[in-house]
């Protein structure tokens, strides 16, 4: 599988509850009106923006929505298997070299209900 391209990684992290929200910065007499992303918990990242596909982040911000979730590399093949499924959804795999991006797959699958396949 490819990357996540910036679309698709705006939409995992808006299903992880990440949010968009208006900030506004004083400067001296003028306020100027910006956006910065808040975390799940309502933290605000101003200088990060949206977090890395990581497996750290994967664990703390998208694994505990799932009712399902396993990792597995498969010997002889190269490729690790990531499994996601949630509550009352169905079971989705994805695949690919890195664990984190078979295991971000496996979850983009269940977010999209199965139905969307990565793009190039």
């Amino acid at each position: 599988m490819t990357e996540p391209n910036k679309e698709q990684i705006r939409e995992f992290w808006e299903w992880c509850e990440f949010k968009l929200q208006p900030n506004v910065i004083s400067l001296g007499t003028i306020d100027w009106p910006d956006y910065v992303w808040h975390d799940s918990e309502g933290n605000p990242r101003p200088d990060e923006g949206l977090p890395p596909i990581d497996l750290n982040n994967l664990f703390k911000y998208a694994v505990p929505k799932l009712k399902h979730y396993e990792l597995n590399n498969y010997w002889g093949e190269g490729k690790h298997t990531g499994w996601a499924g949630i509550e009352g959804g169905s079971y989705h795999f994805g695949r690919d070299e890195t664990p984190k991006l078979a295991l971000f797959w496996a979850i983009w699958k269940v977010i999209k209900g199965g139905n969307d396949e990565p793009r190039s």
